[in-house]
């Protein structure tokens, strides 16, 4: 597994799209495989399509860790968790 700095020599950083996916995982956690009525643009709906394939029944939760990332000059991003499980109201 990566770490944060290895991954941020990644060209994907430096994309408004990567944090717009953060921010809409993270408003919208936990993901269940029946949260699809809530997403409310295309963007939105475009992601859950593909997160509903991967999980395939589980529930996503993206967590806030104490600690901010500085990516580079333009972008600071909260530092997450992710926790993929079984049960919808863990």
């Amino acid at each position: 597994m990566a770490t944060w700095q290895e991954a941020s020599r990644s060209a994907w950083l430096g994309t408004r799209e990567f944090y717009f996916c953060w921010i809409i995982l993270h408003q919208k956690s936990p993901i269940t495989p029946v949260s699809a009525h809530e997403m409310t643009s295309e963007e939105e709906a475009h992601l859950y399509g593909a997160l509903r394939s991967l999980l395939q029944g589980r529930t996503l939760i993206v967590e806030e860790v104490d600690r901010i990332l500085n990516i580079d000059e333009r972008f600071l991003l909260q530092d997450m968790k992710i926790r993929v499980v079984n049960e919808v109201d863990a």
